[in-house]
């Protein structure tokens, strides 16, 4: 699949939609809106806006609310601040996040603790032989 990119030197002003994946290093100062498709701000991208997407991926800086159809990841270099929106949330450890998650609700068809399912997920900085943690209705697993 296609992706439109916007590089370290770009800048934008005003509302951005795409019928492509877009990946974000440059400057973005506008609402996006990509229901069906995904967005990554790239460790030297910086949005402020509010963002709609399936999958949205932070490794840059985001001040905005994120609203993700499927899912909301903020890496380890990426720092938000606003509200997250989606079923599921996955912060790895060193993230910095200021702000509120709601988790949406899954379709009823979806099996509890499946990719569907609302989890906040927060990942160990290195994964090898860890498992994530796992919160769901207020306890961790």
């Amino acid at each position: 699949m296609r992706s439109a990119d916007l590089d370290p030197a770009a800048m934008i002003i005003g509302a951005l939609s795409s019928r492509n994946d877009v990946i974000v290093e440059g400057r973005l100062c506008s609402d996006v809106s990509l229901h069906l498709r995904n967005m990554t701000i790239g460790r030297k991208g910086s949005v402020e806006a509010d963002v709609h997407g399936a999958s949205i991926c932070v490794e840059g800086r985001v001040t905005g609310d994120l609203y993700g159809d499927e899912q909301v990841i903020v890496r380890r270099t990426g720092e938000v601040k606003g509200k997250i929106t989606s079923p599921r949330v996955i912060l790895e450890i060193g993230a910095r996040f200021e702000g509120e998650i709601e988790m949406t609700p899954a379709s009823s068809s979806v099996e509890p603790g499946s990719a569907g399912s609302s989890d906040l997920v927060v990942a160990p900085r290195s994964a090898a032989g860890r498992q994530p943690v796992r919160v769901r209705k207020g306890r961790e697993q």
